[in-house]
């Protein structure tokens, strides 16, 4: 079962922190911890009342559209994040969900476009509520990736959830 993304976005920090980027058809993800400026954590929701069964498998796919230039690759994380409240219209650095989320699934961005897969089984999974939140977030100190987003012009580049079971 292919669950689309009912909202996703991405805040960034420091002189970002009161902006929406909610119509951007890419999002960017980027751990930088000195300068907030260039921190930037990408947030994805989907509902799952149509998973009737129970669930042997969940993964997110995300389409990389490419990496920073000063790096050869971007590990990429996702937190389940309890807090569901927050909407894809308001958010921002500044209002973000402050809770830390359960670390889940991780994968590497290469300098070559195309998809990871990160495993949220056990988070899904968990959740008694049918609405699921991810944080998505860079590991390594200064290395961006983009990805695409539901508002991107190619539907087949747009996240989802992947299930197994239900």
């Amino acid at each position: 079962m292919t669950l689309p993304v009912v909202s996703d976005t991405y805040v960034r920090g420091g002189t970002y922190s009161t902006i929406n980027y909610s119509t951007e058809t890419t999002m960017t993800v980027k751990k930088n911890d000195p300068n907030l400026s260039f921190a930037r954590q990408g947030y994805l929701k989907f509902i799952k009342s149509s998973v009737t069964g129970p669930i042997t498998s969940a993964k997110i796919r995300l389409y990389v559209d490419s990496i920073h230039s000063n790096a050869t690759s971007v590990p990429i994380r996702a937190l389940g994040i309890y807090n569901n409240t927050w909407s894809e219209a308001t958010i921002t650095y500044a209002n973000q969900p402050t809770e830390a989320g359960v670390s889940q699934g991780s994968a590497t961005a290469t300098g070559t476009a195309g998809y990871i897969y990160l495993d949220v089984t056990s988070f899904v999974n968990s959740q008694s509520s049918d609405t699921l939140s991810f944080r998505i977030v860079g590991i390594d100190h200064d290395a961006g990736a983009v990805l695409a987003t539901k508002e991107n012009a190619t539907a087949s580049k747009r996240p989802v959830l992947l299930i197994n079971g239900g």
